[in-house]
């Protein structure tokens, strides 16, 4: 509760997120702590702390509204501190505090490759990508990509195709249709692999 509810206050990006939790312990711990103190144990401005006292009333509301959502949608909730918490994401500068995952990511996955292009792809594109996305998965390579319309969605739908696993790194909620019309594609990819989204429900 505390994780989702700090994720979305408005003026908390990742890094700030990291930062926030590296120096105070907890994100319970960054609700419970006034203003003038985050900012003299972290050297936050005010601009970036004031928000987390003015906004507190409100994301709690919505975050009880979100684990009401993804309980009944079966969604679970990764932190960076997790054991399962991708270890490749962790090396980016700035990485998600938190993931929203709907079906499984496995150890399995680490063996992957991204694979994303043009939304309005040529016949050739479209061939290319089925090509190397049926060799790949055949030989238990997990196709990750975006779920939008074009180079996107052939990856995904090639992988399933092999029977092979894939991930879809969403740029919006779980609950969010898009790309409209992608449910029953959204379906099989949690069947075997997962829909994951660093933004929270509503976003």
């Amino acid at each position: 509760r505390d994780w989702i509810a700090l994720s979305r206050i408005s003026s908390i990006t990742p890094h700030r997120f990291k930062h926030l939790v590296d120096a105070l312990g907890e994100p319970g711990c960054v609700f419970q702590t006034s203003p003038e103190e985050i900012q003299s144990r972290t050297g936050l401005q005010d601009k970036y702390c004031n928000p987390i006292l003015e906004q507190r009333e409100k994301v709690f509301e919505q975050t009880d509204k979100d684990l009401d959502y993804l309980s009944r949608e079966k969604i679970s909730v990764c932190t960076y501190k997790d054991t399962d918490y991708p270890q490749l994401l962790l090396q980016i500068h700035s990485f998600p505090p938190i993931l929203y995952i709907k079906g499984s990511i496995t150890e399995a996955d680490v063996n992957s490759i991204g694979m994303v292009g043009t939304r309005r792809p040529t016949p050739y594109g479209i061939s290319v990508t089925k090509n190397l996305s049926m060799a790949l998965a055949e030989k238990g390579i997990t196709i990750i990509s975006g779920l939008a319309r074009g180079i996107d969605t052939v990856s995904h739908q090639s992988a399933l195709e092999m029977h092979g696993r894939t991930l879809a790194v969403l740029g919006c909620g779980l609950d969010v249709d898009y790309p409209s019309g992608s449910s029953a594609l959204k379906e099989r990819i949690c069947e075997n692999g997962a829909l994951i989204t660093e933004f929270p429900i509503g976003s």
